[in-house]
C-alpha cells in the first residue's frame, strides 16, 4: 500500500496565540510538510483551527474537511502514523509469521522539521510447537517491543501496531478484498498445523472484524487467542469489547463487574502451565487452584474469564464465608 493517508496533521501548542492556531501538515501526494496560521472558530467542543479547506503549497492539492475526516491522520507529539505500508505472510514448517514494513512519519512538535520519517518493520511469529503468538515491532532495523498476543488481557497491541490504521476508510476499503484474503489463509494454514500437533479437529477461528475497527486487530487476537486457548469459543462480542476496548457491559449487576482479571494474570508461565495441560479447561483450573469437576468445567467453559469470581464462588460453597457481602456479589452470578 503505497499511500495510507492523504492528509498528516500535527498541532504546534507552542505557537498558538489567543484565537490563533498554527497546526503543521504533511502531503502524502508529493511528500511537502508546511505550516499554517489559523483563525479560531467555536464549535461544540470549544475553539479549534479553522482549517475546512487546505491547499498544499508545493503540489496545490485540495484537502477538504470531508478528505480530512475519511482519510486523514491526527498525530500529537510522538505520535506515528505508516506512510507506507507491505503486509507479508510466510509459511514454516511448525509457524507461520505476518509482516508488515514500511515508512512512518512522526510528529515532533519541537523540531523546526516538524514532522520525521523512520523504517518500521512489525512481525507476529504464530508458533504452534510452542503455542504461542509472538508480537516484535522495529524501528530503523532495532527491536523496541517484543510479547505474547496469547495474553488477551494485554491490550497494548491495539496502540503498538500500524495495523490499527487498516479500518474502513476509503484508502484502505480498496485493499479489503486482499486482508480477507490473508486473514483466511493464516487461519487455515494454522488450524491445519494445530490438528497435525493435537490430533483433534480445532473449530473455526473467524470472528468479524467489525463495521468501525480494523480489519486485522480483533481477527488477530482471536487467532493468538485460540492458539493458546485451542478447545474454547472464539472470543464474543461482550468478551472482546469489554477486555480490549474496555466498554462497560456488566454481567447483571448495575454497579460493578466480573471481569477482574488484568493482564499480569496470564503470564508467559502460567500459559506454558495451559498450553502443557490435557486440555485448556484443565489448565485454567490448575493455574487458579480449582478442582477438576464437571460442574466447575461448565463455568470455566462458558466463561474463561471470570476465574476469579469462580475462585469465590467455590470458597463460598465450601463453606468459607466471610461477610454477607461476599455472598451478595456472587448471588446473580
Amino acid at each position: 500500500m503505497p499511500k495510507l493517508f492523504y492528509l498528516y496533521e500535527g498541532g504546534l501548542k507552542s505557537l498558538n496565540n489567543g484565537n490563533k492556531f498554527t497546526n503543521m501538515y504533511h502531503c502524502s501526494s508529493c511528500g511537502h510538510s508546511f505550516k499554517s496560521l489559523w483563525d479560531g472558530v467555536g464549535n461544540y467542543y470549544g475553539v479549534r483551527p479553522n482549517d475546512q479547506i487546505i491547499y498544499c503549497p508545493k503540489c496545490g492539492s485540495r484537502f477538504t474537511e470531508v478528505t480530512q475526516k475519511n482519510d486523514f491522520s491526527f498525530m500529537a507529539d510522538g505520535e506515528y502514523s505508516p506512510l507506507s505500508m507491505r503486509i507479508c505472510l510466510e509459511e514454516y514448517k511448525d509457524s507461520l509469521r505476518l509482516t508488515l514494513s514500511g515508512k512512518e512519519i512522526v510528529c515532533d512538535e519541537d523540531s523546526e522539521y516538524m514532522f520525521h520519517h523512520r523504517l518500521y518493520k512489525e512481525t507476529i511469529s504464530f508458533n504452534v510447537a510452542q503455542r504461542t503468538a509472538i508480537y516484535k515491532r522495529y524501528i530503523n532495523h532495532k527491536l523496541i517491543i517484543n510479547y505474547n498476543l496469547c495474553n488477551i488481557f494485554d491490550t497494548s497491541f491495539g496502540r503498538d501496531t500500524n495495523l490499527k490504521f487498516l479500518n474502513h476508510r476509503h484508502i484502505t476499503s480498496i485493499y479489503a478484498g486482499d486482508f480477507k484474503k490473508i486473514l483466511k489463509l493464516l487461519r487455515e494454514r494454522l488450524s491445519k498445523k494445530l490438528e497435525s500437533k493435537l490430533k483433534f479437529k480445532i473449530k473455526s477461528m473467524y470472528v468479524c472484524h467489525g463495521n468501525k475497527g480494523s480489519y486485522f486487530i480483533k481477527p488477530i487476537l482471536n487467532i493468538a487467542y485460540r492458539l493458546a486457548f485451542t478447545d474454547l469459543n472464539n472470543l464474543s462480542v461482550i468478551d472482546y469489547n469489554y477486555i480490549y476496548r474496555k466498554y462497560p457491559f456488566y454481567y447483571g449487576s448495575a454497579d460493578r463487574n466480573f471481569y477482574d482479571l488484568d493482564d499480569a494474570y496470564l503470564s508467559d508461565e502460567r500459559l506454558k502451565i495451559i498450553s502443557k495441560a490435557k486440555d485448556t479447561i484443565s489448565g485454567l483450573l490448575e493455574i487458579a487452584n480449582l478442582p477438576n469437576k464437571p460442574a466447575i468445567r461448565r463455568l470455566v467453559k462458558d466463561k474463561p474469564f471470570l476465574l476469579l469470581r469462580h475462585k469465590q464462588i467455590y470458597t463460598i460453597a465450601q463453606g468459607n464465608i466471610d461477610t454477607f457481602n461476599n455472598i451478595n456479589n456472587c448471588l446473580e452470578f
